[in-house]
C-alpha cells in the first residue's frame, strides 16, 4: 500500500497512474516540453473541474518559455487534447476538464529538466543601491526583477518598481533592499547574483547568471 497525502492508495491505482504518465515519454522531445508545461499548469489548479480559461491564465508565463510561438492559446488547447488522449484529462463538457492524475506523482515521475533554484543573491553594492532607489519612491516600494522575451539574445532582464507582493513572487530582503522575483522568471535566473556595477561607461545593475549561455554587450539580454 502506498500513502498519498495521508491516505492509503491501492497498488493498482499507483500502477494505473504511472501508466498514464509514462505515455508522455513516447512524445517527441519538442512536443513533450509543451505537454509537460501545460500539465504543470493544470496541476497547479484546484483539484476540481477546470475550464480552458483557467489554463489560459498561464498564457504570459508560457509566452516567456516559448517566445517564438505567437499562438499560445491554440497550443494550450492542442496540448489539453494531447493530455486527454493519454488519459491524463477527462472532458466534462465542452471547454471543461477534470484531471485524472495525482499531483505528486506527476512531479515525482517527470521532474523539470532544470529544477528551479530558489536562491538568488544580492551583492552588498546592489542592495545599497536598491534600498536608496526604492526609499526615494516610497516606504512600500520594492524592486522587481523579471525576465521577458526579446532583446538581442532572446531574453532580457527587466528592472522596475512595484509595491505589490503577489502569491507568485518570492521576496528577497537584504540590507534594507527588498527584491521581488516571480516564479517564471526564477526559472531563468535561479542561482544568480544581482550586482551593481560602476565604471567609466556609467553604472548599471548586472545579473551574474550561471544559466546564461551568452549575453550581449548591453548586459540586459541573454540566451539560455
Amino acid at each position: 500500500m502506498v500513502a498519498f497525502e495521508g491516505a492509503e492508495v491501492p497498488p493498482h491505482e499507483v500502477r494505473e497512474q504511472f501508466a498514464r504518465i509514462a505515455r508522455i515519454q513516447g512524445l517527441k522531445p519538442e512536443q513533450r516540453g509543451w505537454t509537460l508545461d501545460v500539465l504543470r499548469c493544470v496541476e497547479s489548479l484546484p483539484n476540481a473541474p477546470f475550464t480552458n480559461d483557467a489554463v489560459y491564465a498561464f498564457e504570459s508565463e508560457l509566452a516567456i518559455l516559448y517566445p517564438n510561438n505567437r499562438h499560445i492559446r491554440d497550443k494550450i488547447r492542442q496540448q489539453l487534447q494531447v493530455l486527454r488522449d493519454r488519459n491524463l484529462l477527462k472532458p466534462v463538457r465542452r471547454g471543461v476538464w477534470q484531471s485524472l492524475c495525482r499531483r505528486s506523482k506527476v512531479n515525482q515521475t517527470f521532474p523539470m529538466e532544470n529544477q528551479v533554484q530558489t536562491s538568488v543573491s544580492v551583492s552588498p553594492g546592489a542592495a545599497k543601491r536598491i534600498a536608496t532607489l526604492t526609499a526615494a519612491e516610497g516606504p512600500a516600494m520594492m524592486f522587481r526583477i523579471a525576465v521577458n522575451g526579446g532583446g538581442c539574445s532572446g531574453y532580457q532582464y527587466d528592472f522596475t518598481f512595484d509595491d505589490t507582493l503577489t502569491e507568485d513572487d518570492i521576496l528577497i530582503e537584504q540590507d534594507g533592499a527588498r527584491v521581488l522575483i516571480d516564479q517564471v522568471s526564477l526559472e531563468f535566473i535561479g542561482g544568480s547574483e544581482v550586482d551593481f556595477v560602476e565604471g567609466l561607461m556609467g553604472s548599471h545593475f548586472e545579473i551574474k547568471n550561471p544559466k546564461a549561455k551568452s549575453s550581449c554587450g548591453c548586459g540586459t539580454s541573454f540566451s539560455v
